[in-house]
């Protein structure tokens, strides 16, 4: 037989816990707050974006301009389309679509009388200034050359035809018609003035033969509105203008008006 023994029942007692790890050891959770100083841990890139406080001001500024921007953009837009509708264009130009010539009929009537009768000078004339008054000058030269070829000597149509090529910029072409005038009427106020303004708006500006001219449609008569509005532009230009005649007034007439 064996013989057993019996020991007395041995209770077993939790040990208490100790720190195990070693002198200068770091835990995880210590890690995630105090960086390793052997091997740092790379911060995780956030999964999303960054709170609106931790961005740069200069994007911040950045959108909220060009948010203003765009709205703008469409405000100014729908305003000015709303005052187009309400008030209606007021800038229309023979180019646009639904430009409406206010002469038409008028041009129409009086193209019809041309027809009518071709040698009427006066009549082909006034056709003419119709036309080169609504910007139709490449329509209207025909009709003035017409009118000149049957009346040369007509000062008034060639006064017209010179002011029209000078609305349209055709100024060497203006010039010689002034020359013509000059030749038939050298003392024609109107042309010297409006020759005047021809110099003025030449590229560039013909100041001194402009001034010349000023002062010519001056002594010519001193009591027109016309010498009244070269006085003026001599003024602008800071030229004294000839004193008046002693038979002139001091009040220009109403006669001559440019």
């Amino acid at each position: 037989m064996c013989n057993i023994s019996i020991h007395p029942a041995i209770t077993i007692v939790p040990a208490r816990p100790h720190s195990c790890r070693s002198p200068g050891a770091v835990l995880i959770s210590e890690r995630l707050s105090v960086p390793s100083p052997t091997r740092p841990t790379p911060p995780r890139r956030p999964s999303t974006p960054a709170p609106l406080a931790r961005r740069s001001r200069t994007q911040i500024a950045f959108v909220i301009l060009s948010a203003l921007v765009v709205c703008s953009i469409v405000i100014g837009g729908a305003v000015a389309t709303s005052f187009d509708g309400f008030f209606g264009k007021s800038d229309a130009q023979p180019t646009d679509v639904n430009y409406q010539d206010p002469n038409k009929d008028v041009i129409a009537e009086q193209q019809t009388v041309v027809a009518e009768h071709p040698d009427d000078v006066q009549a082909v004339a006034l056709l003419g200034n119709l036309l080169g008054n609504t910007g139709r000058l490449k329509e209207a030269i025909p009709l003035y050359e017409k009118a000149l070829s049957m009346r040369p000597d007509d000062i008034g149509i060639r006064l017209d035809f010179a002011r029209a090529l000078a609305d349209g910029n055709l100024r060497p072409d203006a010039e010689v018609q002034f020359q013509e005038i000059f030749k038939r009427d050298p003392n024609n106020q109107q042309g010297h003035y409006y020759l005047a303004e021809l110099y003025r708006s030449w590229v560039p500006e013909r100041k001194d033969e402009a001034i010349a001219q000023y002062r010519m449609a001056v002594e010519i008569d001193a009591t027109t509105y016309i010498a009244q509005q070269s006085r003026d532009q001599l003024d602008r230009l800071g030229v004294t203008a000839p004193s008046a005649s002693p038979e002139a007034g001091s009040t220009p007439t109403a006669g001559s008006t440019p």
